[in-house]
């Protein structure tokens, strides 16, 4: 048994739910590179049917899944005894609060109007990150709008981030993902 931790995104690469996970990661949490969906399924095979992807070959060796294992996994080549493992794919925060949202630490980096910005033009310590350069081009609400939003291309623009329902914590609380036990 091993204790999964997560690692920030580059791209703001994480999910809500792993069963539909669509993302870009292809590594493995032992820093294996992912082996290609359909070299061990085919098209008509049951778990294939249940990949996200439009189409087999469409999930490349992307991390899925498509068992419900609960957390993003893929193939690995070259161990005869272990042949999956779990991935090194975060989890996203689902919600901000409203009345909190200063707080909201995760990991989309877009909005319709685009991509963020990286942060520049705000003190360091208006970021639960601790600073900017943290931050990165994360949606964030450094001066208590309500909601959390960056700077794109088209100017400031509001996150797509869902609010969550209640009144929200007095400390920002950091969840752990769970202990994942990999195919071993």
């Amino acid at each position: 048994m091993f204790y999964f931790t997560a690692t920030k995104p580059s791209r703001g690469d994480c999910f809500f739910r792993s069963s539909v996970y669509l993302g870009h990661i292809s590594t493995t949490i032992n820093n294996v590179t992912c082996d290609r969906w359909d070299v061990h399924l085919v098209p008509n095979d049951p778990l294939a049917s249940k990949l996200p992807d439009q189409r087999l070959d469409d999930a490349l060796n992307y991390c899925r899944d498509p068992d419900g294992k609960g957390h993003p996994w893929c193939y690995v080549k070259g161990n005869p005894v272990k042949t999956w493992d779990f991935c090194d794919v975060p989890y996203c925060q689902e919600c901000y609060y409203a009345n909190q949202s200063h707080m909201y630490n995760g990991y989309v980096s877009s909005t319709n109007n685009g991509e963020c910005f990286n942060w520049t033009g705000f003190p360091d310590s208006s970021f639960i990150d601790g600073n900017k350069a943290k931050a990165k081009n994360y949606c964030r609400d450094p001066d208590h709008t309500g909601y959390p939003y960056c700077f794109t291309s088209s100017g400031l623009a509001q996150c797509t981030i869902p609010q969550c329902k209640g009144f929200g914590l007095l400390e920002p609380v950091h969840i752990q993902p769970p202990v994942l036990k990999g195919n071993e």
